[in-house]
């Protein structure tokens, strides 16, 4: 068991390593522990017509970024923009903004993942990514949620999109193992492309 004298407690991956997610250390984190944390997390909190991972998803934002045609800074935001949720697990949004003290461990850890494989990122990049992961939820949304997303307050039929829906469909039955694959494989190739390290 660890002593090491941290910030709150540990939590043990699925390589075997031990991270403190309220006061991690760069050396914690691994792409592995990521992408197989993300591949079995199921998002809108489980309450979809199929398992769907937020590892799928992440993969799925990397490959719109691609191709839409953004460089390989923008792909890896995409494919790491809730690796987080690898080591705090996902809050759902309606509750996330009553818990301050989450958003910002959240943000620390996010901004500790992102240095590390992408190093310095800018404002306008972050943007992109978000936008994507936004146009993606709403095609998800309209697959896998029995409203079909129309009973959603930012409800627009305009966000659907055939070629993002198509990008779905080719990875929502994936298994899990694929989807961790892939996400690895992707991230490998991005990170030659970013010329960032590990």
């Amino acid at each position: 068991m660890k002593t090491e004298s941290r910030f709150g407690g540990w939590v043990e991956t699925y390589t075997g390593k031990i991270i403190y997610p309220l006061d991690p250390r760069e050396d914690e984190i691994d792409i592995v522990d990521i992408a197989h944390a993300l591949s079995h997390i199921c998002r809108f909190t489980g309450h979809t017509d199929i398992f769907y991972s937020v590892g799928a998803h992440s993969y799925i934002c990397e490959l719109v970024a691609h191709n839409e045609g953004y460089n390989s800074r923008i792909q890896m935001l995409c494919l790491l923009h809730d690796a987080s949720e690898a080591y705090l697990a996902d809050v759902a949004k309606p509750i996330k903004e009553f818990f301050a003290d989450y958003v910002l461990y959240e943000k620390k850890l996010m901004g500790m993942i992102l240095r590390k494989y992408i190093g310095d990122y800018t404002e306008e990049e972050l943007g992109i990514a978000k936008d994507i992961d936004y146009r993606v939820l709403k095609n998800e949304a309209r697959l896998f949620m029995k409203s079909s997303g129309t009973i959603w307050n930012d409800y627009n039929p305009s966000d659907f999109n055939q070629k993002i829906i198509e990008t779905i469909n080719s990875v929502k039955d994936l298994e899990t193992e694929d989807i961790r694959s892939n996400f690895i494989g992707r991230f490998n190739f991005l990170v030659g492309e970013v010329g960032y390290g590990f």
